[in-house]
């Protein structure tokens, strides 16, 4: 199941190409946090349903993921997979994964407590 599936209340207009030039403008890779900035700012129907999906997820989750991208960009195959697997185990480790099992598939009430 996708993410945008998960959240049946949110369902994104059209394919990621029909928003490429808006993506590609809030999307850089300076921060997670200029990205949520950039969303905010924009009017476009497409911004607010991305920042409403967005906002649901984890915050650190976010932050790990945006500084994996990053990393990811410049490694091979074999280091990415290592990468990948040092954070799932990370995770493993840390209330946030448990949190959002909880939220999703333990009491189904979609609404997890961050820590952070």
């Amino acid at each position: 199941m996708d993410l945008v599936n998960q959240h049946s209340d949110l369902s994104l207009a059209g394919k990621p190409v029909d928003h490429y030039a808006e993506i590609r403008e809030i999307f850089k890779p300076d921060s997670s946090k200029a990205i949520m900035e950039r969303l905010a700012e924009s009017d476009s129907e497409f911004s607010a349903q991305t920042k409403k999906l967005i906002t649901k997820m984890s915050p650190l989750a976010i932050s790990i993921v945006f500084e994996q991208i990053k990393r990811g960009s410049t490694m091979g195959i074999k280091e990415v997979f290592e990468m990948e697997y040092r954070i799932s185990q990370g995770f493993m480790n840390h209330t946030e994964f448990f949190e959002g099992v909880r939220a999703l598939l333990v009491d189904k009430d979609r609404s997890p407590k961050w820590k952070h």
